[in-house]
């Protein structure tokens, strides 16, 4: 017997309520699925309009505030900056307008009080930098029309910014790394660059070339190393060491062709010396307290006829408009003078280096020097070539060999500038031949074998045009050891007159970025939930 179900009225209108509870449900499950995934697409805007505001803010310091202020002499305790997204790059405003966005920036450059000081050539400014870039835009589910509902979103970056306007910012600084005649000159295992603070621990100078730096054997760089190329060239096993990671592709350092800013510091002073002509140089020596004698000389007669006494200067330059000479050393006497004062000795043909030119305060083994509180300084400037004399004092004839420190090695104290072209030293024991007969006289020689002549004592920097060697391997090797250490003074107080960094405003270079940082994000507006 067939059975089938049957319902009473009030089953089946059971039956219907609960389809229709049913339906319900499952329609506020979809509103709420909805108003979920527009939640999420208003709050993927709004992260999407924060890292755009990050990123506004970032460009805005790169490339409004920091060249602004590479630009200027910093004179003034506070800076404003503020525009729009335009203001900065054109595409960069495009992509916010495609999105329905528009940013503006505004930033304050305080100048620390507390970390800022005032020296003799040179201010140390430190400035607190804080950009804020805000990003307006209209939700996904809000009325384009309508401004109250716009949502506005924000972020802050805060830099610190130290001003460096100085070459003397560089331990060691060239434009070219290769000869007249495309030879590489490589750092080598006799080379130390940089050195380790003893308080700190950390490694001291800047290092930097515009050029591909080669690198041979196993130097060691304590200091910061940048090149504007994409690697080092290596010789063979080359196994250099780095305290700190190198820097490629760094912005290139403008080099000048002239000394204008020594020029007419010594001008202005009374200590400008004319071109003496008829075969004739002028002959600087420092004695200590005293000053300094100046003296000329027929090039290659080793009888000085004086002809006056500079007294000590201090801010001030001496300029020579001829070849120079100069030393501190009196070797038959056993007596190495020193330089007292605050100067920079610049010349418009080649400084020859006819002995130790070391403070007074500084030891007579090795150059070095309390650099808290030293207060002599010396610039060696030239716009031609800075040359090391081949004379006993400095080594001569394998000087390397002999113990006693005044038959070897020469100590300089002094940041060091060659425009015209190198750092370099006489007498290199290349042939007649070598560079098709065309290289400078003073390359060529045939001294003993080997002539390996001691160490170069650097305490300051080294800035040149075109790399010079100071080592060759001629002769079964030729030349001087590095030992390059920096004078940390001179990031804040340059010798007088010292060469600038380029103030074009196409690199930010000459300014060091001592911290960077952002700000918490931050919501408002009638827009916001």
């Amino acid at each position: 017997m067939k059975i089938e179900p049957k319902f009473s009225k009030n089953q089946s209108g059971n039956v219907a309520i609960i389809a229709m509870l049913f339906l319900i449900l499952l329609l506020g499950t979809g509103m709420g699925y909805l108003k979920w995934s527009a939640d999420e697409s208003v709050e993927f805007k709004r992260q999407f309009a924060a890292q755009q505001a990050y990123y506004l803010a970032q460009a805005a310091i790169s490339k409004i505030v920091l060249p602004d202020m590479v630009k200027g002499e910093l004179t003034q305790s506070i800076y404003y900056f503020n525009g729009d997204a335009i203001d900065i790059d054109g595409q960069l405003s495009n992509f916010l307008q495609q999105r329905g966005m528009h940013g503006e920036f505004s930033g304050i450059a305080s100048r620390d009080p507390d970390r800022s000081s005032q020296f003799a050539f040179n201010n140390n400014w430190f400035y607190n930098i804080n950009m804020t870039a805000t990003i307006t835009y209209t939700p996904f589910n809000r009325s384009v029309s309508s401004e109250i509902n716009e949502v506005v979103v924000d972020t802050t970056i805060h830099i610190q910014f130290q001003n460096s306007n100085s070459w003397a910012k560089y331990l060691y600084l060239t434009d070219c790394e290769t000869t007249l005649f495309g030879e590489k000159i490589k750092f080598w295992g006799q080379d130390t660059l940089g050195y380790l603070d003893p308080v700190t621990g950390l490694g001291v100078g800047y290092v930097h070339s515009n050029d591909q730096i080669a690198i041979m054997q196993n130097p060691v760089f304590y200091a910061h190393v940048s090149t504007c190329a994409s690697s080092f060239y290596y010789e063979g096993g080359a196994n250099p060491y780095f305290f700190y990671d190198p820097i490629f592709e760094a912005d290139s350092i403008e080099f000048y062709t002239t000394l204008d800013d020594c020029r007419e510091g010594a001008s202005m002073a009374g200590q400008f010396y004319s071109d003496l002509g008829f075969g004739r140089k002028y002959v600087l020596k420092f004695r200590d307290t005293r000053g300094y004698d100046l003296y000329y000389r027929w090039m290659e007669v080793p009888i000085d006829t004086y002809i006056t006494t500079i007294p000590p200067l201090f801010g001030g330059a001496i300029f020579f408009d001829d070849t120079l000479e100069m030393t501190g050393t009196d070797t038959a006497a056993r007596i190495d003078y020193g330089v007292y004062g605050q100067l920079s000795v610049g010349s418009s043909k080649d400084i020859w280096l006819g002995g130790n030119i070391r403070y007074v305060t500084a030891r007579l083994d090795n150059g070095s020097f309390n650099a808290e509180n030293e207060t002599n300084s010396l610039g060696i400037l030239s716009e031609a070539n800075i040359l090391i004399r081949n004379n006993w004092e400095n080594g001569r004839d394998n000087g390397d060999e002999f113990p006693d420190i005044w038959r070897k090695n020469i100590i300089i104290t002094a940041g060091m500038v060659a425009l015209g072209e190198s750092f370099s030293f006489e007498d290199q024991n290349d042939v007649p031949a070598a560079g098709g007969g065309m290289l400078p006289e003073w390359y060529y020689s045939n001294g003993p074998w080997p002539d390996e002549r001691g160490d170069i004592q650097l305490w300051g920097a080294d800035n040149q045009k075109r790399r010079g060697y100071v080592h060759r391997s001629n002769h079964g090797g030729t030349g001087y050891g590095k030992d390059y250490n920096y004078d940390v003074r001179f990031i804040t107080d340059p010798p007088p007159f010292y060469p600038k960094l380029s103030s074009d405003g196409t690199t930010v270079a000459s300014r060091t970025i001592v911290s960077w940082g952002a700000g918490a994000l931050s919501q408002y507006g009638a827009g916001t939930e």
